[in-house]
């Protein structure tokens, strides 16, 4: 017995010429976002009204899901994602705080666009204090958008913290629709009108959702809200010259340098 047990033991024990592997150190997250896409049938089409070449609206969202991914798992968020078009599921695991490319990646339009479905299945899996980003080129079901917009005042009368951004794309977008739920859920609408000005306005996006929970300056507030309303006027005019005169002006504040570091 005494033989077999020294036996044993040193075949267990760790050859000198291999160090151990090393032990990740815990995620400690600062808090969570939930990344609501929509990949219904319509998101194959192009972002643009004209006939120039423009990618689909799915590879769009893919790389700005990817960006924000890398960004919030490197400032300490935990990121969940949910595709929905006729249902509703998860993709990849719950609360990772390292997403792969190759799971957004793999994501295929197919379906109609269920918005009151995705909205309630992500509220019953994850709950209200999540932050939720939706994706979508803003064409629900018809008939359905008074219901998905009465759904998210409904999330936001049952708790104080529940908190819906948007995100569209595409010609045919509804944008009255989409800036309802933004409002709606406490949150902010961006539309984004084509690949080359979409870094700048998700710039400003992260750089507020992950400044502003720290600071909660109400002049961070009022900044971002007024530069919403200047992308809508660069979105019109079709330049982003403007708009980034417009950040060089912005006020001193913890956003807004962050926001000028991100983007200019």
């Amino acid at each position: 017995y005494t033989t077999l047990f020294r036996s044993t033991t040193e075949m267990a024990a760790p050859s000198p010429s291999r160090s151990p592997a090393p032990v990740r150190a815990p995620f400690e997250a600062r808090g969570h976002v939930v990344a609501l896409l929509d990949c219904s049938g319509s998101m194959e089409w192009s972002t643009s009204q004209g006939q120039e070449p423009a990618p689909s609206r799915i590879s769009m969202m893919i790389h700005l899901t990817k960006m924000l991914a890398k960004t919030f798992n490197s400032n300490g968020y935990h990121f969940s994602i949910m595709k929905f078009s006729s249902d509703c599921t998860s993709v990849g695991t719950d609360k990772m705080d390292s997403v792969p490319d190759h799971i957004i990646e793999g994501l295929r339009p197919e379906g109609g666009t269920d918005m009151v479905t995705a909205l309630t299945t992500a509220v019953s899996k994850h709950g209200y204090t999540p932050t939720y980003i939706m994706f979508t080129d803003g064409e629900p079901n018809p008939g359905t958008e008074a219901m998905t917009v009465r759904s998210v005042k409904s999330f936001a009368a049952e708790s104080p913290d529940f908190k819906l951004h948007v995100v569209g794309f595409g010609p045919r977008l509804n944008d009255d629709v989409m800036r309802s739920l933004a409002t709606s859920g406490r949150g902010t609408y961006t539309y984004i009108f084509d690949i080359k000005t979409s870094s700048v306005m998700m710039s400003s996006l992260v750089a507020f959702l992950i400044t502003k929970p720290a600071i909660m300056a109400p002049a961070d507030e009022t900044i971002y809200r007024s530069f919403v309303a200047e992308l809508e006027t660069a979105r019109k005019a079709r330049s982003t010259d403007a708009l980034r005169e417009k950040l060089a002006r912005l006020p001193q504040t913890t956003y807004s340098k962050a926001l000028l570091d991100d983007v200019l």
